[in-house]
């Protein structure tokens, strides 16, 4: 069996605090597994990318609209019917990719083409959803469309981080500074 985190676990390792943990969980509303369960691997580093965005300043409900549009897109591309997994859409996060053009940012899902692909060819439908009265483009619903969304919002989560990046470094040499062990007083 795969190594599990309990939820202690999770937060000492995101060196977070239960509280900011879970209001994470809940903003982003997802799956809480039961002390039985514990957490997957994938769920501690999707939960690592959300800690790092946090650090870099950008808000919370940039990164849940963000993760919003990455599950809607894996939903139109039928990936959450490749998996029974209550946690399908975190299932590739941690896994290593030397094409990050087709990855997307936290849960690591790799679509098998650029993500700015104007081209797209979605999963076939191997699981037993119930059937929609519409089809998903008949309402709207066109996985183009929300990757364009989508690119929109990651950009400006970059330019966020980017821009908070040089203040992160200058912070990290001034406490070095100030803290290191050659200014220790006591």
């Amino acid at each position: 069996m795969a190594e599990k985190y309990t939820f202690n676990e999770l937060c000492r390792t995101t060196g977070r605090p239960p509280a900011y943990i879970r209001s994470l969980q809940i903003a982003l509303d997802l799956h809480i597994p039961d002390k039985k369960s514990g957490y997957p691997p994938a769920y501690l580093y999707f939960m690592e990318k959300v800690v790092a965005l946090r650090v870099l300043s950008v808000k919370v409900d940039d990164i849940s609209d963000l993760f919003r549009k990455e599950r809607k897109i894996l939903e139109l591309l039928n990936v959450d019917c490749l998996s029974e997994s209550d946690t399908w859409y975190l299932d590739s996060c941690g896994t290593v990719s030397d094409r990050p053009d087709r990855r997307l940012l936290l849960t690591d899902h790799d679509l098998g083409f650029p993500l700015n692909a104007h081209a797209v060819q979605s999963n076939l439908d191997f699981g037993g959803k119930a059937p929609e009265l519409f089809k998903a483009e008949e309402m709207g619903e066109d996985v183009r469309h929300v990757l364009k969304t989508y690119l929109r919002q990651l950009e400006k989560i970059r330019e966020k981080a980017r821009a908070e990046e040089e203040v992160l470094r200058n912070a990290l040499a001034w406490a070095a500074q100030a803290f290191g062990e050659n200014n220790v007083t006591g």
